[in-house]
């Protein structure tokens, strides 16, 4: 067991000090040759990882009022106080 445990870490350290396009294409044929993985992966690295902790986004909330739209590009700006001050323009 402790032979396989000093392998991974050798194959640990190896792939960490890969630049990031020869480490993408290695995970990429990993996947590619053993697709049943894939899920795993995506629950370890969603959403922490890829995107903001659930938590911030319940924890953190504030509120304003719609200012304007635009139907035609599909989006519009938020009035919120608080954003304005920390990002200094309205929200889109």
């Amino acid at each position: 067991a402790s032979l396989c445990k000093m392998d991974a870490a050798i194959i640990l350290n190896t792939l960490q000090s890969l630049d990031d396009n020869t480490l993408a294409a290695i995970m990429s044929a990993m996947l590619t040759g053993k697709p049943e993985l894939a899920p795993a992966l995506v629950s370890l690295a969603i959403p922490d990882l890829t995107y903001a902790p659930s938590k911030a986004l319940e924890e953190r909330r504030c509120t304003g009022h719609i200012k304007k739209t635009s139907m035609g590009m599909g989006m519009g700006s938020i009035d919120c106080p608080e954003l304005s001050s920390v990002f200094g323009c309205d929200v889109l």
